[in-house]
């Protein structure tokens, strides 16, 4: 009898300690646009372990380069990197941790053009103003699907952007067809400017683990938009207690509100700053993956977004811009 009372203590004691990993192992839903539409295609919708996102940082191991013309892809030297910036330095004397915004509209500079407000997403009226005409809506088909997301100028010629958004890891990594980019995009296309891009930068980690520190992608483009309509300027932190309650907005075009067709913000603080990511209370959907989140002070990029947690929908994950990111903008603008 106290065998059996024993044993059966025992299962009940493993149920539960069960049902409590269950309950502590969240997932992560990335912030593509997954409309269940038949002709809309899901552009990530990876889920990773919540404890792993929060408590490690995956290695990002070489950095990687493909161009679409040759189809090859080559590993970026980044101690070559880092030696070219630090020559081209000593002459400019500018600071590394950043790159500089740029508005050939300078007056419009730093507006706030909202209609009408809410303290959860606000729609951008007014995309032409800066930095709303610097965040760029991105759209893909692949087979026949169509899907889109979001990214932002961070060059004449570069843009930042979430790995998911670019690269379908659902069709083993293969990057999107027909993958476009329309800054201050309202409906239609502003002025007209759109263009594709000729190469990809992104951490090989990327395709090996498709952790959330990895998923950044640094998009040369076809034309030089940025030269007509600006570019965010970026920050990288060199301690994670810096960025710990900083105030920013995450930028993008969700799915809801706005189908995609329109650009939203949406207010918050960092939290949980780890050294390749980070989790914000700026409300996040789908959608919004590879917008960027910006101080709300000047507009500076810290991160870009990469999604939310599932069963904690109101908390935003966000990959960090760091140096290395910084340094691989700056060699190729």
């Amino acid at each position: 009898m106290k065998k059996s009372f024993l044993v059966k203590s025992f299962i009940l004691l493993l149920i539960i300690t069960m049902l409590s990993f269950t309950i502590m192992s969240f997932t992560v839903q990335a912030a593509d646009n997954a409309s269940l539409q038949t002709d809309r295609i899901n552009i990530g919708g990876e889920t990773v372990d919540e404890i792993i996102t929060e408590n490690s940082d995956t290695e990002t191991g070489p950095i990687l380069q493909y161009d679409a013309t040759t189809g090859e892809t080559t590993e970026i030297n980044m101690d070559e990197v880092r030696q070219n910036i630090l020559q081209k330095n000593s002459r400019t004397g500018e600071r590394l941790d950043r790159i500089e915004p740029f508005d050939p509209l300078g007056s419009q500079q730093n507006k706030a053009s909202i209609t009408p407000y809410s303290t959860t997403f606000n729609k951008v009226s007014n995309t032409s103003d800066f930095p709303y005409r610097v965040t760029c809506r991105i759209s893909m088909e692949i087979y026949g699907k169509y899907g889109s997301a979001s990214g932002f100028l961070v060059g004449p010629n570069i843009l930042l952007t979430a790995a998911h958004c670019v690269m379908n890891k659902n069709d083993n990594d293969n990057t999107f067809a027909q993958w476009t980019a329309y800054p201050a995009y309202n409906n239609g296309a502003y002025k007209g400017i759109k263009t594709g891009w000729a190469k990809i930068i992104y951490p090989s980690g990327w395709k090996q683990n498709h952790s959330t520190e990895n998923d950044w992608c640094i998009c040369i483009l076809n034309d030089n938009i940025g030269s007509q309509v600006g570019w965010y300027g970026c920050q990288a932190y060199g301690t994670n207690g810096e960025m710990d309650g900083l105030s920013v907005r995450a930028i993008g075009y969700p799915s809801n509100p706005g189908g995609s067709l329109y650009q939203y913000y949406t207010y918050g603080n960092l939290s949980w700053i780890k050294n390749g990511s980070f989790d914000t209370s700026s409300k996040i959907v789908e959608g919004m993956s590879g917008g960027p989140i910006a101080r709300t002070s000047d507009n500076y990029a810290v991160g870009l977004v990469k999604g939310y947690f599932t069963f904690r929908p109101d908390t935003g994950i966000g990959v960090r811009i760091t140096q290395q990111i910084i340094d691989l903008i700056r060699e190729n603008s």
